[in-house]
């Protein structure tokens, strides 16, 4: 096996005017709240039952500090407001969709109490592997992270008339990114919005790149699906693509860069140059010569070429997550014996 040729990368290729919504003042925050913990009592018990509708009464809900509102496991749900809600977090929380499926929400508006003044490790609106979730007239006026995020699942998510609202002599409404999607089936569609004010990126909607570690025959190779050291935590989830990929994906296979940011592509068919999955599975017992193998790989790409200097990916980044990855058909031999 030759070993003076650089390593590769692969990316899965997953198959498939304003009207500022009415919402309530700062002033409310000296209003008494309603009691949050009966809210999440409330809605849980619907999606247990599964109920097709779940109503919330106008007014602000006022929850405890590090405490989220959690949207879980819901299908075919529409949570409606037809008064004003504000929703006000401290610390670490916020909304979070998980497993969701279908649901619908309406009419809110997401605060914090304190305001952020720095960034917490926590997302404000954050889907994860969820799918066809509906979000109308939603107001963020502070959020101490990120501000509205998906992380894998179907995706396919839609914003109508999300506003990004600072509060008056704030800098930020968003003090990181405002819009952040990752390895989602099928991307967002934002319609009749404003989006803003954010302490980093505007909008990100991405996949991960994983690694070949190596292939132990023309049509099935060992992956790497890497994590960034201290990347974001997801709520109640994690990021791993490959445990939402399935038969008939495809990757596509780039060789790493060595002077510069250019990742050229590798054929590997006449037809489309990717290659199809067949199937997959975790190597959850990987063999102690495989994770040295994994880890002598990630010090070979930290800080030797000149690009990563200009990146996220000139810091460590986690190999423990390997995959066995079986194609349809067998790759060229340039590929599979690096």
């Amino acid at each position: 096996m030759a070993t003076a040729l650089l390593p590769l990368l692969l990316l899965l290729q997953l198959s498939h005017h304003w009207a500022a919504p009415a919402a309530l003042s700062a002033s409310s925050r000296g209003s008494p709240p309603v009691a949050a913990e009966g809210l999440q009592a409330e809605l849980t018990a619907a999606i247990e039952a599964g109920q097709p509708s779940f109503t919330i009464k106008g007014g602000t809900y006022r929850f405890k500090s590090g405490t989220s509102l959690l949207i879980h496991n819901a299908t075919d749900l529409a949570i409606r407001a037809p008064d004003p809600v504000e929703l006000i977090f401290e610390g670490s929380a916020g909304v979070s969709f998980v497993s969701a499926v279908r649901v619908s929400i309406e009419n809110i508006a997401i605060d914090y109490d304190p305001l952020p003044t720095k960034g917490h490790s926590s997302i404000t609106y954050a889907l994860v592997n969820s799918t066809d979730v509906l979000t109308q007239n939603l107001t963020i006026r502070s959020a101490p992270y990120m501000a509205v995020t998906a992380f894998t699942g179907g995706g396919n998510h839609t914003f109508r008339r999300l506003r990004f609202a600072p509060h008056p002599g704030a800098r930020w409404a968003s003090q990181r990114d405002a819009i952040h999607f990752s390895d989602v089936r099928i991307g967002p569609t934002i319609e009749d919005s404003s989006i803003g004010w954010c302490g980093d990126d505007f909008i990100n909607i991405k996949n991960t790149l994983q690694l070949l570690l190596r292939c132990t025959t023309a049509s099935s190779c060992i992956v790497i699906n890497p994590h960034v050291s201290g990347e974001q935590p997801i709520p109640f989830g994690g990021t791993s693509v490959l445990a939402t990929a399935r038969q008939g994906d495809r990757f596509s296979f780039y060789q790493w860069p060595s002077t510069d940011m250019v990742m050229p592509q590798l054929e590997t068919s006449a037809a489309h140059g990717s290659a199809t999955v067949s199937s997959l599975e975790p190597l959850t017992t990987a063999s102690p010569a495989l994770a040295t193998e994994a880890a002598a790989l990630e010090k070979s790409l930290i800080g030797v070429w000149p690009w990563t200097a200009w990146t996220n990916q000139s810091m460590p980044f986690g190999t423990s997550e390997l995959w066995r990855v079986n194609f349809s058909a067998p790759l060229p031999e340039t590929i599979w014996r690096r």
